[in-house]
């Protein structure tokens, strides 16, 4: 397990997070978007909310109760965060999961290909206008495989169809040079050197979790 945190700016409301609860692996990835100078003190709150939240075996009522709290954290600020939180089993490989936000997570497989992981729903703290439901999704990340979880930074925030077919390029680079697998290391190197060379505009923050082979 591997994540770095590359700023653009002095205030970074990016983190990263992993710790067990109960011998499950629990991840975070979350950036606090529109909260200016407060948002290192945010993105702190948030992240030891869903410390906490993430101790609950029930996972939809976890996000609700994530959600909830988050938006009574933000208020009216303006705010919002962009959030991918999971919970793995190391003896099984099934990662439950709530993508929420302009986020992306992506498994690279052993034989060269990658597989977008699907959204949940909106940022987190937005008005219900946005929506006010996240679904908890499921997947399996097998041995050999990386997973791969990029802030929104990496889409430049707007969700543009161009920034995102660029980064899924270069995933799809990555996935096709390391056919075999690519450890947890490589593929934060590999995709943090990618952004810097592309003058990313805002903060970048990347997770990346290899299954090794048995």
């Amino acid at each position: 397990m591997v994540g770095r945190c590359t700023p653009a700016r002095r205030a970074v409301g990016n983190y990263f997070d992993w710790h067990l609860v109960d011998g499950r692996l629990q991840l975070q990835v979350a950036d606090v978007v529109g909260a200016g100078a407060s948002a290192p003190t945010i993105a702190a709150c948030v992240r030891i909310l869903l410390r906490v939240i993430s101790q609950d075996s029930d996972h939809q009522r976890a996000t609700d109760r994530a959600a909830a709290g988050i938006r009574a954290l933000l208020g009216n600020a303006g705010a919002f965060v962009t959030a991918f939180a999971a919970t793995l089993d190391p003896a099984t490989g099934t990662l439950t999961y709530v993508l929420a936000g302009h986020g992306m997570a992506v498994v690279l497989g052993v034989d060269g290909s990658h597989r977008r992981l699907a959204s949940s729903g909106p940022s987190l703290g937005l008005s219900s206008a946005y929506g006010t439901g996240w679904q908890v999704r499921t997947t399996t990340v097998v041995p050999g495989q990386t997973l791969l979880v990029l802030s929104d930074g990496f889409l430049e925030l707007d969700s543009d169809p161009e920034a995102q077919e660029l980064v899924d390029q270069a995933l799809e680079q990555v996935a096709a040079r390391y056919r075999g697998g690519i450890d947890a290391h490589q593929a934060v190197e590999l995709v943090t050197a990618w952004a810097v060379t592309q003058d990313h505009p805002i903060d970048i923050t990347v997770l990346a979790l290899h299954r090794t082979l048995v």
